[in-house]
């Protein structure tokens, strides 16, 4: 049985969610019809809620929204929503979802605590009731192990929320996914006033058909609750592993291609998609992204803002965790970092979900260590072996699940979990899904329950039938084994103090272990030079002459750990080493 401590307390079961309600019911009536009717609303429920720490928490308000309204003038980009929008379109129909918040979570949501080994499967749709509840402060203020929701920082940082909540609230963007363009497109020559709007009183139904009814009107992000979003939660028994079992791997060195992030809604550059994007972090989930945080990590969690709801489901994670969330869907372009971070626009994610409701795309994040006041230390073989570890986890299918503890990782993981996707993908909980059926299962056995015609319920409903314990829900990660990496040289920048040239060597092993591609993108908002720092032309070469020699993951480690040390003091770099090496074939 689970403890309180165990599972996310939501609004709707504290006791101040009575005085909460009547706020939401006069917000969604849509009678906020200004800022400063804004701040004072969310005054009182940030007072109700226990989030208000003083009484100046909200004099911001009106000039971040303000600061929204003039970029909009500015650079009026699709999607761009400004406070007016916001307030009478999409706050109301945000209020009316949060107070349906009881019914769309009919069993508890567990917290992924510190050292567990586990997972939490949400709908998209609880993930926007989450972020929702956040962003009006009805969330009251975890402790020290998780982050807050509540939302306090800048004005792109704004358009984004503003941008995902327009995407999965408004009327018009549920319509056209519900409602594909080739299917709206047979009404396209109807003439004027023969549409069922405008002239049902003047049409004359064919003999024997019956009228067909209005459609029910969809409740506030529904089109959204067949869509997964699941956060799990790895552990490695022991972090570092030996140096044989390294130095001794056959494994060939894979392939790796740069690729460019996507800088326009291109969705043909998006090499994002049917992939795991690796991403290191502060301890925390999101680093600082809902302050004034605004490098790699804050601006990931914006661009696939889904991803916040995890602030308040995961604990901090130490140097031998990860937590891998798969079925994130990207809804925000953003360029640059830090004071110059600007937002680009919106984009329509055309990564497609899989046959049990997840995104085709996950991301991994774990935590780094930071090298700034000792950088030499990083080329330490001890060193070198711990972060190559940390990187591991992040990339390797199954390892730090209950089935794989701890090094080393079974070998030939990717033909055994292809053959039995349904017990390896996860085996961190294949036990305890013996008995519990999956949200795919569990729509099957609803359907063919069902009378011929009846409407499925959503899976919020589904779900609320299965095993009522917060761990038991689980399912399989939708991905194959095998799917590329799309990952940056982890580490890097002014934060961490890492050298983008090990970075990329520990990052090109860890992959090759896995028999992954790495797809190496080289984001600008690190405001590094990567061009100089990684020169893309001489590691171009170096994969070619690798080949050519059949040089494997132990040989490429033993060049580190043997030669790594001493070549920034000599003023060297790993890849003019490596390269002379390959080309005398030592």
């Amino acid at each position: 049985m689970s403890s309180k401590r165990d599972v996310l307390v939501l609004p709707c079961h504290k006791s101040y969610w009575s005085r909460v309600k009547g706020d939401l019911r006069h917000i969604a009536t849509g009678r906020i019809g200004t800022l400063t009717q804004f701040r004072e609303c969310l005054t009182q429920m940030a007072t109700s809620s226990g989030c208000m720490k003083s009484r100046s928490q909200f004099q911001a308000l009106e000039p971040v929204f303000d600061c929204l309204d003039a970029q909009c003038v500015e650079s009026p980009v699709s999607g761009s929503v400004n406070s007016t929008e916001y307030l009478e379109k999409i706050l109301p129909v945000q209020a009316a979802l949060l107070l349906d918040m009881k019914s769309l979570f009919p069993r508890p949501i567990a917290v992924l605590r510190k050292g567990m080994r586990t997972q939490e499967v949400l709908t998209e749709r609880q993930c926007l009731t989450l972020i929702s509840a956040g962003f009006l402060c009805l969330l009251p203020e975890p402790s020290d192990k998780l982050q807050s929701l509540n939302f306090r920082t800048q004005a792109t940082k704004l358009r984004c929320l503003l941008n995902y909540f327009r995407r999965c609230l408004t009327p018009a963007e549920a319509s056209l996914l519900l409602n594909p363009p080739d299917a709206q497109d047979k009404g396209e020559d109807q003439p004027a006033g023969d549409s069922p709007a405008e002239g049902a009183g003047n049409q004359t139904l064919p003999e024997g058909e019956a009228e067909t009814p209005p459609a029910t009107p969809q409740p506030p992000g529904a089109w959204l609750a067949d869509r997964l979003v699941t956060f799990h939660r790895r552990v490695l028994s022991s972090s570092v592993p030996a140096y044989e079992e390294l130095w001794e791997s056959p494994q060939q060195l894979l392939a790796f291609k740069f690729v460019d992030d996507v800088d326009a809604c291109d969705a043909n550059k998006d090499s994002s998609r049917n992939s795991r994007l690796i991403n290191s972090h502060a301890p925390r989930l999101g680093g600082s992204v809902l302050e004034m945080g605004a490098d790699s990590d804050e601006i990931l969690m914006m661009e696939y803002p889904s991803m916040l709801a995890g602030l308040v489901l995961v604990e901090k994670l130490s140097a031998s965790e990860c937590v891998v969330v798969s079925g994130i869907q990207r809804y925000n372009l953003l360029k640059g970092s830090g004071a110059s971070l600007r937002w680009l626009g919106d984009y329509v994610d055309e990564c497609a979900p899989t046959t049990d409701g997840h995104v085709q795309r996950e991301m991994a994040v774990y935590q780094i260590k930071s090298y700034k006041t000792q950088p030499l230390a990083q080329f330490s073989p001890t060193d070198i072996l711990s972060e190559l570890a940390a990187i591991h986890i992040a990339v390797h299918p199954t390892l730090g699940t209950t089935a794989n503890k701890s090094w080393p990782p079974p070998q030939h993981e990717g033909e055994a979990a292809e053959s039995a996707p349904a017990a390896s993908a996860e085996p961190a909980v294949a036990e305890e899904r013996k008995d519990s059926p999956q949200p795919g299962e569990q729509q099957s056995a609803d359907v063919s329950a069902a009378p011929a015609g009846a409407e499925k319920p959503p899976v919020e409903e589904r779900r609320a039938e299965s095993p009522k314990s917060p761990s038991s829900d689980k399912t399989a990660l939708p991905l194959p084994p095998k799917v590329p990496l799309f990952a940056y040289p982890p580490g890097c920048g002014a934060i961490y103090g890492g050298f983008p040239q090990l970075r990329f060597f520990l990052l090109w092993l860890a992959s090759s272990c896995c028999e992954r591609e790495l797809l190496v993108r080289c984001p600008g908002s690190m405001g590094i030079d990567w061009d100089s720092e990684l020169d893309r032309q001489q590691l171009s070469h170096i994969q070619s002459l690798v080949k050519q020699r059949g040089m494997t993951v132990g040989q490429l480690f033993g060049f580190l750990i043997d030669g790594a040390s001493n070549l920034p003091e000599r003023g060297l770099r790993l890849s003019d080493m490596l390269m002379l090496r390959l080309e005398k074939g030592l």
